[in-house]
């Protein structure tokens, strides 16, 4: 809630790791599925992002 009421809304996202889920919350804009995916890659690296493997979903 803390989140929300400062400005923060909903995506139809939400990411799955290692069996828990996250729903993804955005400031401002809107992002899409293989936007965050590449973002994902990016700041993790191919490596860990393979060995983790976040999984996005359309909620």
């Amino acid at each position: 809630m803390f989140y929300l009421n400062h400005g923060y809304k909903e995506t139809n996202l939400s990411i799955q790791e290692r069996g828990e889920t996250y729903q993804m919350l955005i400031l401002g804009g809107e992002i899409e599925k293989e936007e965050y995916r590449e973002l994902l890659k990016f700041t993790m690296g191919r490596t860990l992002f393979w060995f983790i493997g976040p999984k996005i979903i359309d909620d």
